[in-house]
């Protein structure tokens, strides 16, 4: 299980909800298809808090540990 990344509530972020935790639970699901395919490039569209790109970079990792 990956921990939920930290993040900062400030009145010019949208703050994470429940469909936020939902994709995260998902994506954590898929933990090892997504490393198998060993993705160089992770975007998120919108204008969220980064969660989710920093969620998929815990999984994706730095390619030289393999997490």
């Amino acid at each position: 299980m990956l921990p939920t990344p930290h993040y900062h509530s400030s009145p010019n972020v949208y703050d994470p909800s429940e469909d936020t935790f939902l994709l995260l639970d998902a994506l954590e699901q898929d933990t090892l298809k997504i490393q198998e395919m060993k993705p160089s490039i992770i975007m998120e569209m919108g204008s969220g808090s980064g969660i989710v790109s920093a969620f998929l970079a815990k999984i994706v990792g730095d390619g030289n540990s393999g997490t």
